[in-house]
């Protein structure tokens, strides 16, 4: 049986009727307005049946807008306004923390926070997203993910992302970019030299390759993967790594490509070959006057 303790002040209207049941679980009506904390250590349920495999379910069916507009339907909003004058303060405005500290085991997957997006096939235009974060022009982030384990306390000034990542970030499916850019300027590099010419004799060792991806159980059912399904042109990872091991990196056991630092040493070779070309092309007309 679990134990259940609910302290709340409740606001001057409230329209449900709570109900604990013998197994400490808790059970509310549709509406439920409070405005103070409510604590309870079983599980809670507002507006739907109690589930063992939610600690707090929410359910409600959201009618129809009327002919003056749309109107915002939330199933849990949380709002939070950071004061001033406690800057280094955390808040969160909903926080998840997925931990198991007893459990070795593989096949069950664990989210602090998990969103699902069904979409009506009567409405196939209409925009559907499990999470969704949102910024303004005036700058911010809307999704952000980190390796390091915390979150930043400032930020570049007038910061504006869609999405900002700090560590490695893995796409199984077909990453689509209207630009991609590296960083490289002189404020961000450093021991800046020329290209050794031997790097550019070692492109001639490449091979390059045609192949398939093997079938990922992440996108073999996926209608949508068929760029991930069809021939693939560039180099095995494991026969670069021999030649130009500068531009192989290895995480987790898997070895990958920067096919983008090949291009600067594509255009130093195409150089040099150009040079030659024009010598030879100086011999040759100096053979003609000859």
């Amino acid at each position: 049986m679990y134990a259940v303790a609910i302290f709340c002040s409740l606001s001057t209207q409230l329209s449900a009727q709570i109900t604990v049941q013998s197994s400490g679980d808790v059970v509310a009506g549709q509406n439920l307005s409070v405005s103070d904390d409510v604590i309870v250590a079983g599980h809670m349920a507002i507006g739907t049946t109690v589930s063992d495999k939610a600690c707090l379910s929410v359910e409600n069916t959201v009618p129809s807008p009327n002919l003056t507009g749309t109107v915002p339907f939330y199933g849990i909003k949380s709002t939070i306004t950071k004061s001033p004058f406690t800057p280094s303060s955390p808040a969160h405005a909903i926080y998840g923390y997925a931990y198991s500290p007893n459990y070795s085991g593989t096949g069950y997957a664990m989210t602090g926070v998990y969103g699902y997006a069904h979409k009506s096939y009567m409405t196939p235009n209409m925009f559907a997203a499990g999470v969704a974060g949102v910024t303004y022009h005036y700058g911010g982030i809307g999704v952000y993910g980190s390796c390091s384990g915390t979150l930043p306390s400032t930020m570049e000034a007038n910061a504006n992302y869609a999405g900002y990542f700090d560590g490695a970030v893995k796409i199984v499916g077909t990453l689509y970019a209207t630009d991609v850019s590296t960083p490289s300027s002189l404020g961000q590099t450093e021991n800046i030299r020329g290209i050794n010419t031997s790097l550019t004799k070692n492109i001639n060792l490449l091979n390059p390759v045609a192949y398939t991806l093997k079938q990922d159980s992440a996108w073999i059912d996926d209608k949508d993967a068929k760029d991930l399904r069809g021939i693939h042109y560039g180099f095995i990872a494991e026969e670069v790594q021999k030649v130009l091991p500068d531009i192989v990196y290895e995480r987790n056991g898997e070895l990958s490509i920067n096919y983008i630092e090949l291009i600067p040493l594509l255009i130093k070779e195409i150089q040099q070959l150009s040079a030659e070309i024009k010598v030879l092309q100086s011999a040759g007309k100096q053979q003609e006057k000859q």
